[in-house]
């Protein structure tokens, strides 16, 4: 399981919480774990390839949701797919023109996140991955995003 140190500590730390459940992670899973440093990507900083899988994965932190919340990027041919998990719920948040966000939904996401500057500084910087480098950029919940891909 590839995940940041940081958001793993916090697991450890908050557990059990609503966000984090030990059951989650009972079956005894092999933590491969990204501290501090990396490189830049797309716009992002501390960017890191998946060990074991070379340059073609990449763990991208996205804090702000939780502490240590990271996006999976992967390359298909010359094109990039980043997905982002529940740094934003909506797919007009990170709209090239006009993001917005849905009030519904923002009643979930408000409530979930750790940092709210970080996490909006993100959907900004997942905008504009995608509308200047040309990345696909997924998310865990919209079934726009998915009817879109699938179609």
């Amino acid at each position: 399981m590839h995940v940041r140190e940081d958001e793993l500590t916090a697991a450890a730390a908050e557990a059990p919480s609503r966000r984090y459940r030990p059951a989650h992670w009972a079956h005894g899973p092999r933590w491969e774990t990204y501290g501090a440093g990396g490189d830049t990507w797309a716009g992002f900083t501390g960017v890191r390839e998946l060990a074991g899988l070379g340059p073609d994965f990449l763990l991208v932190p996205l804090g702000g949701h939780s502490a240590g919340h990271a996006g999976i990027a992967v390359r298909d041919g010359e094109r990039w797919l980043l997905h982002a998990g529940d740094a934003y719920f909506y797919h007009r948040e990170i709209a090239p023109e006009d993001p917005s966000s849905h009030p519904l939904l923002d009643l979930i996401q408000l409530d979930a996140q750790v940092d709210a500057g970080l996490r909006i500084a993100n959907q900004r910087r997942l905008a504009g991955a995608a509308r200047e480098e040309g990345i696909t950029v997924v998310n865990a919940h919209d079934p726009w995003v998915f009817s879109r891909l699938a179609g």
